[in-house]
Protein backbone atom coordinates (compact mmCIF):
# COMPACT_ATOMS: atom_id res chain seq x y z
CA UNK A 1 0.00 0.00 0.00
CA UNK A 2 2.94 2.55 0.68
CA UNK A 3 4.69 1.76 -2.69
CA UNK A 4 0.96 2.39 -4.48
CA UNK A 5 0.82 5.92 -3.31
CA UNK A 6 4.56 6.78 -3.43
CA UNK A 7 4.91 5.31 -7.32
CA UNK A 8 1.82 7.33 -8.67
CA UNK A 9 3.37 10.67 -7.05
CA UNK A 10 6.82 10.21 -8.22
CA UNK A 11 6.09 9.63 -11.56
CA UNK A 12 4.20 13.20 -11.32
CA UNK A 13 6.65 14.43 -10.07
CA UNK A 14 9.34 13.59 -13.17
CA UNK A 15 6.49 14.64 -15.45
CA UNK A 16 6.13 17.73 -14.50
CA UNK A 17 10.01 18.73 -14.30
CA UNK A 18 10.34 17.26 -17.57
CA UNK A 19 7.41 18.67 -19.57
CA UNK A 20 8.52 21.79 -17.68
CA UNK A 21 12.47 21.62 -18.93
CA UNK A 22 11.75 20.65 -21.89
CA UNK A 23 8.55 23.17 -23.01
CA UNK A 24 11.25 25.86 -21.56
CA UNK A 25 8.51 26.62 -18.92
CA UNK A 26 10.90 26.15 -15.94
CA UNK A 27 12.23 29.48 -15.71
CA UNK A 28 8.64 30.89 -16.08
CA UNK A 29 7.20 28.53 -13.30
CA UNK A 30 9.97 28.96 -10.70
CA UNK A 31 9.96 33.08 -11.05
CA UNK A 32 5.96 32.81 -10.77
CA UNK A 33 4.84 30.83 -8.10
CA UNK A 34 0.99 31.37 -8.83
CA UNK A 35 1.93 29.02 -11.76
CA UNK A 36 2.61 25.75 -9.80
CA UNK A 37 -1.43 24.52 -9.29
CA UNK A 38 -2.16 25.26 -13.47
CA UNK A 39 1.33 23.83 -14.17
CA UNK A 40 0.27 20.22 -12.10
CA UNK A 41 -3.13 20.32 -13.50
CA UNK A 42 -1.44 20.51 -16.88
CA UNK A 43 0.93 17.82 -16.57
CA UNK A 44 -1.69 15.65 -14.81
CA UNK A 45 -3.69 15.96 -17.79
CA UNK A 46 -1.23 15.57 -20.61
CA UNK A 47 1.15 12.79 -18.84
CA UNK A 48 -0.76 11.25 -16.17
CA UNK A 49 0.76 9.08 -13.65
CA UNK A 50 -1.45 7.02 -14.56
CA UNK A 51 -1.79 5.97 -18.30
CA UNK A 52 -4.51 3.45 -18.57
CA UNK A 53 -6.76 1.36 -16.40
CA UNK A 54 -9.00 -2.43 -17.12
CA UNK A 55 -12.55 -2.53 -16.41
CA UNK A 56 -14.84 -5.05 -17.37
CA UNK A 57 -18.75 -4.09 -17.30
CA UNK A 58 -21.12 -5.99 -15.73
CA UNK A 59 -24.25 -6.34 -18.25
CA UNK A 60 -23.72 -6.16 -22.00
CA UNK A 61 -23.67 -2.38 -23.02
CA UNK A 62 -22.11 -0.79 -25.80
CA UNK A 63 -19.06 2.01 -25.78
CA UNK A 64 -18.35 4.45 -28.99
CA UNK A 65 -20.89 2.43 -30.66
CA UNK A 66 -19.23 -0.86 -30.13
CA UNK A 67 -20.69 -3.54 -28.39
CA UNK A 68 -18.99 -4.96 -25.27
CA UNK A 69 -20.24 -8.30 -23.76
CA UNK A 70 -20.11 -8.53 -19.79
CA UNK A 71 -16.89 -9.65 -18.23
CA UNK A 72 -15.56 -8.43 -21.43
CA UNK A 73 -12.43 -6.40 -20.69
CA UNK A 74 -12.04 -2.40 -22.06
CA UNK A 75 -9.14 -0.84 -21.64
CA UNK A 76 -9.39 3.29 -20.52
CA UNK A 77 -7.01 5.45 -21.60
CA UNK A 78 -6.64 8.73 -19.77
CA UNK A 79 -4.29 9.80 -22.18
CA UNK A 80 -6.61 9.44 -25.13
CA UNK A 81 -9.05 11.37 -23.37
CA UNK A 82 -6.85 13.99 -21.93
CA UNK A 83 -6.25 15.14 -25.56
CA UNK A 84 -9.84 14.88 -27.03
CA UNK A 85 -9.40 18.26 -29.36
CA UNK A 86 -13.26 18.51 -29.32
CA UNK A 87 -12.45 19.59 -25.33
CA UNK A 88 -8.52 20.65 -25.76
CA UNK A 89 -8.03 22.13 -28.85
CA UNK A 90 -6.06 21.30 -31.91
CA UNK A 91 -2.92 22.19 -30.21
CA UNK A 92 -2.55 18.98 -27.80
Amino acid sequence: LLNAGNQTTQNLLMNLVHQLITTGLWARVRADRALVPVAIEESLRLTPPIQYGVRRPLADTEVGGCPVRAGEPVVLSNLAANRDARIWGEEN
